[in-house]
């Protein structure tokens, strides 16, 4: 019961001042909490073949249930993992916990129900970076070259997530399903066709997780299309470039 996740905020130090006192430590703030979330499950574990059975996990909170089964082999190794499940999500109660780091004009609705999977080595083995530049060349995004690895190359997943509607600075968004799958360190999402401020969302984005700052690709072709740009939207944005015109 009463499970949170915090993180500390830097606290501003005062210029000309290389050490900040005592009372100026910053503190902790809490980015997402639960009442209550229950765990369950039904297992067994072979310490002879380092292999561990799944038969059923569950854990449910007020905003989501998740439930699972499988098996991870070679645990104390790669962690060799087969395992699919179902989960579902209420948006409007996600949306309540992102808020305090996203902004109050969030707003998502839908209570939705998606399968995933995941297949493959958790944990591969170390290997040398080649001291790549932070940005990389584009043209070689996927080459199997020495590269530091966020997740082993031959670790697979798909899952998806959707909502019935959704609003954010002024942008209103109609119903939306977005399939992802996992494959070599490339997360591939399915294109992309969001109805969104009487206008449309096209796309279909690759995230290259094992390349140096995680960079995201787009298709060529548009992006936004015949996109309503209201007032509100407007004084959103503007809140960050000129916040003393945002509402004047």
């Amino acid at each position: 019961e009463n499970l949170s996740y915090a993180s500390r905020t830097s606290a501003a130090r005062p210029a000309g001042v290389a050490v900040s006192p005592a009372a100026a430590t910053a503190q902790w703030q809490v980015a997402w909490s639960e009442p209550k979330v229950t765990l369950s499950g039904e297992g067994s574990f072979d310490p002879k073949q380092d292999k561990l059975e799944l038969r059923s996990a569950r854990l449910d909170s007020a905003a989501l249930a998740l439930a699972a089964a499988g098996k991870v082999e070679q645990v104390s190794g790669q962690c060799l993992t087969a395992l699919a499940g179902e989960i579902n999500y209420d948006m409007v109660g996600i949306t309540q916990k992102l808020r305090p780091l996203l902004g109050d004009t969030l707003s998502i609705t839908g209570k939705e129900q998606r399968k995933f999977s995941l297949q493959g080595p958790l944990f591969a083995a170390a290997t040398k970076s080649d001291g790549a530049a932070p940005v990389p060349d584009i043209s070689a995004l996927g080459n199997a070259t020495s590269k530091p690895q966020l997740v082993p190359e031959d670790l697979t997943a798909s899952a998806g997530i959707g909502w019935q509607s959704a609003q954010y600075f002024g942008l209103t968004a109609g119903k939306a399903n977005i399939e992802t799958k996992l494959e070599k360190g490339i997360v591939s999402i399915l294109p992309l066709d969001v109805p969104i401020s009487e206008g449309k969302l096209t796309a279909t984005p690759w995230v290259y997780l094992n390349e140096a700052g995680i960079p995201v690709v787009l298709s060529k072709g548009p992006l936004l299309e015949e996109v309503r740009i209201s007032p509100e939207l407007c004084r959103g944005w503007l809140r960050y470039v000129q916040p003393a015109i945002a509402d004047a």
